[in-house]
């Protein structure tokens, strides 16, 4: 699975899980780098942007972060 596949996969899953909605299906790349993971073995870091509609239809915007295709955080506006 592709980085960005799997974090789309990731944020709809999050969302799903707290009773909100992915906006538009679609996340946006904001950055990338690269860096060691822990086993010292350089990946591409990327981070990515979303937005999600709560219970009340109020938009949010999410941050992922994957470093290769492993989830390194996952931050949600509230």
């Amino acid at each position: 699975m592709q980085a960005r596949e799997r974090g789309l996969a990731i944020t709809k899953q999050a969302c799903s899980e707290l009773g909100t909605k992915l906006l538009d299906d679609t996340i946006f790349l904001s950055h990338t780098s690269i860096k060691k993971d822990t086993k010292d073995q350089y990946q591409i870091r990327r981070i990515y942007i979303f937005r999600y509609l709560d219970i009340e239809s109020n938009i949010h915007e999410g941050t992922l972060i994957l470093l290769g295709v492993e989830q390194e955080s996952l931050l949600l506006d509230t």
